[in-house]
């Protein structure tokens, strides 16, 4: 599974969330994606996620099932 495949099934699960943290979580995705197609800057990513920080205090990623998934990609490049 690449790791763009990866991001858009997680994006997906998580647009139907109904809370600003999920949402957040969604446009991070969205942005990670368009940085790595070369479409957005990078950190524009890191610029959404830090605007949400200092309005709720939020973390990316939110999501346990966001957070696991990335910790299995990470672990999966360490390991080549």
């Amino acid at each position: 599974m690449t790791i763009k495949f990866a991001l858009s099934r997680l994006r997906a699960q998580l647009a139907n969330q109904h809370n600003d943290d999920s949402r957040t979580d969604v446009a991070v995705i969205s942005a990670l994606m368009d940085e790595i197609a070369g479409d957005r800057s990078d950190g524009t990513a890191a610029a959404i996620e830090a605007r949400q920080h200092r309005r709720t205090g939020y973390t990316f990623p939110h999501s346990q099932a966001l957070r696991n998934a990335l910790d299995t990609v990470s672990d999966d490049l360490a390991a080549r």
